[in-house]
């Protein structure tokens, strides 16, 4: 069973979910961080509220309700942000503390909620961020760090992310296995047709050519299907040169 998750949905399920949830986390911190060093869009509001609510909808569906309920309170700070027309700066800190409780939360750590959605509600009603929320440890309850609102770090001008789809590893591999027994049978067929008698008549071979130029894109297509684009390990690096 997976912790935290509702038991009763499908482990690798909660898997996916986790795995776009994180994604979605990425792409509010650097939204957060571009906000906060001025450098974001008009449409970065509208971008932080889709990935709070693409969280919030999913936790519901596995049934991690602190998830749910940390997006839900994200969501509507950024709904009043998007009324008012404009992020605050000074909201960054509390927000980017709220997608911290949230990523523990979407990876089944229980009671981060409660705190989290308080602390939110705290610094909006302020103005004003309020202090960081360690994780609990065995010796007690969660230690408090002052927060200079003024901190603020080298972040990207505007964040976009390509559209993608998520396909399991093994199946990606199989396609690969199939594009590479596919050339294995297209050089057989050129040797037999080297072999065979002059009369083979040169519509064939304009077939055999357009058949291996396919195959390559195909090849080469799979090959870029099963790469992982540099941000899946970098896109951690500016939050913490930030802090």
């Amino acid at each position: 069973m997976t912790v935290g998750a509702n038991p009763e949905v499908p482990a690798d399920l909660v898997q996916i979910f986790r795995e776009e949830a994180a994604e979605n986390l990425d792409g509010m911190v650097a939204c957060l961080l571009a906000v906060e060093a001025e450098q974001a869009s008009v449409k970065a509001t509208d971008a932080l509220f889709r990935h709070a609510h693409s969280i919030k909808g999913s936790a519901g569906m596995v049934g991690l309700r602190e998830a749910g309920a940390i997006a839900n309170a994200i969501e509507d700070v950024l709904q009043t942000a998007r009324e008012a027309g404009a992020l605050s700066p000074l909201l960054t800190e509390p927000l980017l503390q709220a997608t911290d409780s949230l990523r523990r939360a979407v990876a089944g750590e229980r009671g981060v909620a409660p705190a989290a959605v308080k602390a939110l509600a705290v610094a909006t009603s302020n103005g004003a961020p309020p202090a960081k929320i360690a994780p609990p440890t065995e010796d007690g309850p969660p230690q408090h760090r002052a927060v200079d609102p003024d901190e603020t770090g080298d972040t990207p001008k505007d964040v976009a992310r390509s559209p993608s789809i998520r396909v399991a590893t093994h199946k990606v591999d199989r396609m690969l296995d199939a594009v590479s027994e596919t050339v294995l049978h297209h050089r057989r067929l050129e040797h037999m047709l080297d072999d065979a008698p002059r009369q083979v008549d040169e519509v064939i071979d304009q077939e055999v050519d357009s058949g291996e130029r396919l195959l390559k894109e195909l090849q080469e297509t799979v090959l870029e299907l099963r790469m992982v684009p540099l941000s899946s390990i970098t896109s951690s690096l500016p939050r913490a040169v930030r802090d």
